[in-house]
């Protein structure tokens, strides 16, 4: 009764044709009739939490009308208990090293503030270690520290330039390489240029650390809203969200779920 009291409410909000930048039309609608007066305040009380709620998770920006009907959905789903209850994200200690911290716009490893465009040289300052570095892949270079599970990445247009940081949380196992050709010839096993093992460290986002045990959900719980983590329609392998004007954080998951855990976590830039 109450998903379909629901679908009801949803189906009034369309036809009184709500415009969804406008609050005053989407929470208040005309004064009801005295037959009616204990449900419409009811109604009025449900308008008033969605458009809360869908304001809320578009990090304050007033939402669409897809964006509301979508929260209506949402508190469809809750009230008659198809939404699962997640449960609280798992709070990961602080200590491992090196310790990468994302807050906003910024990159702090070991205290050293880093950004997404600074020259490579500045990445080798910052991390410990003597990476890997392979020049001309793919026309850009790429530096891989084997034991930080991490791998930086210049420009396509300036090879001094670092474009993306990748951190490794779960090293992929490779599939075994099978050199035969349709037409029976053999093909040399291409380099395995990623880094050799996985991020040793402490990896925090907006203030929530993520390791190997992480799931994706918890992750989005917890990043700031105005990042706007998401999941393809279908499938939930490989989500992303904003970094900055310049860049984009980007994941792969060992799942097409929502509850799959990290492979990789990726800030990357904007090619020109």
């Amino acid at each position: 009764m109450k998903a379909y009291a629901l679908v009801l409410l949803l189906g009034a909000a369309l036809t009184t044709g709500c415009d969804a930048s406008d609050q005053s039309a989407f929470s208040r609608q005309s004064a009801p009739s005295s037959q009616g007066a204990k449900e419409a305040t009811s109604k009025e009380t449900l308008r008033e939490e969605i458009y809360r709620r869908a304001r809320e998770r578009n990090g304050g920006k007033e939402p669409t009308r897809l964006e509301l009907i979508n929260e209506f959905a949402r508190k469809a789903y809750e009230e008659t208990g198809a939404v699962t209850d997640y449960g609280t994200p798992r709070t990961i200690v602080r200590g491992a090293k090196p310790e990468i911290v994302i807050q906003g716009e910024q990159i702090m490893i070991d205290g050293t503030l880093i950004s997404v465009g600074d020259p490579i040289e500045n990445w080798q300052l910052a991390l410990p270690g003597n990476p890997r570095c392979t020049s001309g892949i793919n026309s850009r270079v790429l530096c891989a520290w084997d034991d930080l599970g991490i791998e930086v990445g210049s420009s396509l247009k300036d090879h001094k330039i670092a474009n993306f940081l990748m951190i490794t949380i779960i090293k992929e196992e490779r599939e075994p390489w099978n050199p035969l050709m349709p037409d029976g010839s053999t093909m040399p096993e291409p380099p395995d240029l990623s880094p050799r093992n996985p991020f040793p460290g402490y990896l925090e986002l907006d203030g929530f650390g993520i390791d190997a045990e992480t799931e994706f959900w918890e992750i989005r719980e917890r990043a700031n809203p105005e990042r706007k983590l998401r999941c393809g329609s279908n499938d939930c392998s490989h989500p992303f969200g904003g970094f900055s004007e310049k860049a984009r954080i980007y994941l792969r998951l060992n799942s097409a779920s929502e509850h799959g855990n990290v492979y990789e976590f990726s800030i990357s830039g904007y090619e020109e």
